[in-house]
């Protein structure tokens, strides 16, 4: 007979931190060993793509893998429960991350399809779960989910830190198995690591599961799961469509959970809307934020001084800053908004959120700087880079833990894992929408000289910073508005 339950403090976090932390960490350096190198990879010689078709493919592609996340946060509260989906999606992702490292285009817009659905069942749901474990007030949460932040960006920084220099001594295809392998890790931690606390009695789940678990309901999540797959693949071979399917299909899908919001009395009504305009903001945010695996990743390639002393750095290194600021910003952040939440003064989501649009408008005028700043080799500083990585992380840490965390504070327990997945959507949607924007910074294949590469990245770059200048303004103006729709 198991030992009666003995019930965390409230002062703690809870036990499964550590299994999240280990699983989101895998999980995390295996996504990011395919986002560094996904753009380098489809411009180099193996498919030798143009740079507008290579925005493309990934743009659509992020996109599809951020947007299931709103099925597969369906699915898991309504049908398999968030266990089932995780351990559904990490097998996916690793399954995906293999087939990637085959050197056939076929197989690359297969894999692409197959991490994208894999990603929708893991993603929304271990940040899901994760808030089932905190009590709807528990003062500890946002801490909580900036100490899972950390472990994400620890995944982070150990592929970021290794992939380029896996590639260049052993080739395009080998880190691509590596992800694989990282998946196959996480996956078996989270199904080890839950079964192991649950057995210890060490397993508080404070919010119990609505899933129905109907097994004939599961049989057809798996078979629809080869439909989404099938769909995705096409969806990326023909970008155009997904062109339609974002624009048309986001926008269905916040307008009918606004229109669902109306069903809830004022005050949760009120929250649930503040919500859904929080991560509408979120869209600029994410486009602008992700050049950095766009426009920024090749920029770095093409136009900056790599060169630290004997040292010829590649590309995807520099990705690992924005790992390494979060390990070191991180903790600093959590233990600030703990302290402001015991005073009652911690900054409202919706300042975080504006803070967050400005702190990235800095980052890109510090980035068009440097493409004016040309040094005696006639390329950009790194040092541009390292400090204007340094404001885009901060950014992150302001608007992502926060926006995670505000997911499951203000929506009601039936709808935190859908709104979860929309969550994600807006980050699909801004991924998209960052495919688009990186156009600006697109070279054509006829130009050669660094200085007329300095011009359009530079040109691009201004336009981003003004971009998020102007949402930052806006989401100031709102904030009075949206801080009385939330409440205390």
């Amino acid at each position: 007979m198991l030992p009666k339950k003995v019930h965390t403090s409230p002062t703690q976090q809870p036990a499964v931190i550590p299994v999240f932390f280990a699983t989101e960490m895998w999980e995390r350096f295996g996504f990011y060993m395919i986002q560094s190198l996904l753009i380098l990879y489809m411009t180099s010689a193996i498919f030798d793509f143009s740079d507008a078709k290579s925005y493309s493919i990934l743009g659509a592609f992020s996109a599809i893998a951020y947007i299931t996340p709103i099925l597969g946060g369906y699915v898991a509260s309504r049908i398999l429960d968030y266990e089932h989906a995780i351990t559904l999606g990490g097998f996916l992702l690793a399954i995906g991350y293999a087939l990637l490292s085959l050197p056939h285009e076929g197989f690359f817009y297969i894999a692409l399809a197959v991490i994208s659905v894999g990603n929708g069942f893991f993603k929304p749901n271990i940040s899901s779960y994760l808030g089932d474990f905190y009590q709807k007030n528990d003062p500890h949460r946002e801490k909580g989910y900036t100490i899972f932040y950390v472990g994400i960006n620890l995944g982070i920084l150990l592929s970021t830190s290794t992939s380029g220099y896996i590639v260049r001594y052993f080739g395009w295809h080998v880190p691509f198995l590596f992800a694989s392998i990282g998946l196959l890790i996480g996956t078996v931690t989270f199904v080890f690591g839950i079964y192991y606390l649950k057995n210890s009695n060490n397993f508080h789940r404070i919010n119990k599961p609505i899933a129905h678990k109907n097994p004939l309901a599961i049989v057809l999540v798996y078979i629809a799961a080869v439909a989404l797959t099938y769909i995705s693949y096409e969806i990326i071979r023909h970008r155009a469509i997904a062109d339609q399917l974002m624009l048309w299909g986001g926008c269905a899908l916040f307008a009918g959970l606004i229109i669902y919001a109306f069903r809830y009395h004022a005050d949760v009504r009120n929250k649930l809307i503040a919500c859904v305009i929080l991560t509408l903001i979120s869209i600029v945010f994410w486009a602008i934020y992700m050049q950095m695996f766009f426009s920024v990743n090749l920029f770095i390639q093409r136009a900056v001084d790599r060169q630290f002393f004997s040292l010829h750095l590649p590309t995807p290194l520099f990705l690992s800053l924005e790992s390494i600021y979060i390990v070191i910003l991180g903790p600093f952040f959590a233990l600030l908004w703990h302290a402001l939440a015991n005073k009652k003064k911690n900054v409202s989501i919706p300042m975080k959120f504006t803070l967050a649009m400005f702190s990235t408008s800095i980052t890109f005028f510090i980035a068009y700087w440097g493409t004016r700043d040309i040094n005696i080799s006639g390329m950009t500083s790194m040092w541009f880079i390292v400090v204007a990585y340094l404001f885009l992380t901060i950014g992150e840490l302001l608007l992502s833990p926060v926006g995670l965390a505000m997911v499951t504070v203000l929506v009601p327990q039936e709808l935190i894992g859908l709104m979860m997945g929309l969550w994600f959507v807006a980050l699909g949607l801004g991924e998209k929408l960052a495919g688009v924007i990186a156009g600006y910074a697109a070279i054509p294949k006829d130009i050669q000289l660094m200085s007329k590469m300095d011009l359009i990245y530079g040109d691009a770059f201004y336009h981003y910073a003004a971009l998020s200048f102007v949402v930052g303004v806006l989401c100031l103006l709102a904030t009075p508005v949206l801080k009385k729709m939330i409440g205390k």
